[in-house]
């Protein structure tokens, strides 16, 4: 696991792949954030589920800015 912040001070813990640049999404059905990278236009490939403190229990979920993403 690697220590990961986010932009918006998040901390957590995520896979030892993850780099400045990956996405952290919350996908629907899931109990973790996940890390995502662009694969291609409108593609994203999984790099690792993750932990961050305040993002667990569903506190940052926002049906206005749910979307359908593609994933590899």
């Amino acid at each position: 696991r690697r220590f990961l912040r986010t932009r918006n001070g998040y901390i957590g813990l995520g896979g030892r792949d993850a780099v400045i640049g990956d996405n952290v999404v919350l996908l629907a059905g899931s109990g973790a954030p996940f890390l995502i990278r662009p694969a291609g236009p409108g593609r994203y490939r999984v790099v690792s589920d993750a932990y961050f403190v305040g993002m667990m229990d569903g506190e940052l979920w926002d049906s206005q800015r749910c979307g359908v993403i593609w994933l590899e």
